[in-house]
């Protein structure tokens, strides 16, 4: 079986030398043929760090031993250095840095990171019209489902969504990446037909009848120069109706520090939104019809070249419009399951910054209310490293609050409950994303 190099896209990197990461890094995808005749290989990039921040910035090291990781519980203010979530500066780690105001609904439905899929197999929850398996990737967390070409991919059940949701997914690829392959298609459909829409090599999936919103994305080439692109397109009952636009997708680039590629898209009655990192690509009020229900997403690939790859993991589908304000003062609580973190850790991932600024807000406005900050995790590891893992986050959260939004600390009180107050039995992966969670309590 060969064997793949990628490099991922969830979080950003360092800019790094293309060459020495080929060189140290290749054949680190591992499929269950080849996991355990791959051998370790040194993690340790030797200077490809020294054009940034004087040399300041390196990786930290990644403990998986238990949750509880040695993470500081400071969020230093870093208004003048680059977006580096990943990274520690002179020593110190570093929170989250952004501008993105995308906020998720405030229930998550669906979850789907293909951890309960054996390493190698096709997926238990999904259908394909092709073939793809689930792999890991070394440097990063988790497992993927690597799409092979000319295929589509879905959830083997149809959804019932509201008319207010988001989607939240990261797309890999293998690097370098031929100009020549083609781009990886995402539809958010209107099926009436269940039975077509997953063989369909038509906009319309197969029925006219269907109502599909297209985004398609294909990455640029560090090398030549050229800049991600794609586009977005409204197929409303028959081809003739097609409304199509370009758009260019800058950040999307075969190069680490651009990989992997976080695709976040908010959807509001007509109304749809999409990001791509933290840059909002696209802003479109009115292009879904009234009466599109959706129930469906669907992943399309067309030919690759070479040994070219797309990769997904990390689908997360949430309803409802937050009501920050409204949930604070009325009500007393706020849960919310926007604020994310690095895998056992208290490192707040970059996509967060949408739910703080929100509440941060709220708060500037009502300068009477204090909170306490509440950490929850999951029941998977240890209870007591569970506990002080919450407490941790919820320090993180306070922390950058006061740093990035300037609340008085005063006004804030901290506490970790671990895995003992779910929100739901913890049974499969969408209960535990719901129990993952940080509430704002008003302190009377």
């Amino acid at each position: 079986m060969k064997k793949y190099f990628c490099i991922a896209v969830m979080l950003g990197f360092c800019s790094v030398s293309n060459g020495q990461f080929i060189n140290k890094l290749k054949d680190k995808i591992k499929t269950k043929t080849t996991q355990k005749a791959d051998a370790k290989v040194d993690k340790k990039i030797d200077g490809t760090l020294d054009n940034v921040l004087d040399g300041n910035v390196h990786f930290p090291k990644k403990s998986k031993e238990n949750k509880a990781s040695e993470d500081n519980n400071e969020t230093p203010s870093i208004d003048n250095i680059p977006s580096l979530p990943f990274f520690e500066i002179n020593n110190q780690k570093i929170a989250y840095k952004s501008k993105f105001d995308f906020v998720p609904g405030d229930k998550t439905i669906l979850w789907e990171d293909f951890s309960e899929d054996a390493i190698g197999d096709f997926p238990v929850n999904w259908n394909t019209n092709g073939s793809g398996e689930v792999v890991t990737i070394d440097e990063l967390d988790g497992n993927w489902l690597m799409m092979q070409e000319n295929s589509n991919f879905a959830l083997n059940e149809l959804l019932s969504l509201s008319e207010n949701f988001t989607i939240q997914f990261d797309v890999m690829i293998t690097v370098p990446f031929e100009w020549s392959s083609n781009s990886l298609n995402f539809g958010i459909s209107d099926v009436k037909n269940p039975g077509t829409f997953i063989n369909s090599s038509h906009h319309s999936l197969g029925d006219n009848n269907n109502a599909v919103f297209w985004l398609t994305m294909h990455p640029g080439a560090q090398e030549s120069n050229s800049k991600g692109y794609g586009n977005y397109l409204m197929n409303i009952n028959s081809a003739s109706n097609l409304v199509a636009e370009k758009i260019e997708l800058p950040d999307f680039l075969d190069v680490k520090e651009k990989l992997p590629l976080k695709i976040s898209i908010w959807k509001q009655k007509q109304r749809i939104r999409v990001y791509m990192n933290e840059n909002k690509i696209v802003d479109l009020p009115r292009i879904l019809p009234a009466e599109m229900n959706i129930n469906a997403l669907i992943w399309k690939t067309e030919g690759y070249q070479g040994d070219n790859k797309y990769f997904i993991s990390n689908l997360r589908v949430s309803e409802g419009d937050p009501d920050t304000r409204n949930k604070l003062l009325t009500e007393g609580k706020l849960v919310s399951n926007g604020i994310l973190f690095n895998v056992n850790s208290n490192i707040i991932k970059p996509e967060s910054y949408g739910v703080l600024k929100e509440i941060a807000e709220v708060l500037k406005k009502n300068k009477d209310i204090n909170v306490t900050i509440v950490g929850h995790t999951d029941s998977d590891g240890d209870d007591s490293q569970n506990q002080e893992l919450s407490l941790k986050r919820a320090n993180a959260v306070k922390n950058a609050l006061s740093a990035d939004f300037n609340i008085d600390n005063s006004r804030m009180e901290t506490d970790g409950k671990g895995e003992t107050e779910p929100l739901l039995p913890n049974l499969n992966a969408v209960d535990k994303a719901n129990n993952r969670r940080v509430e704002f309590i008003v302190i009377h």
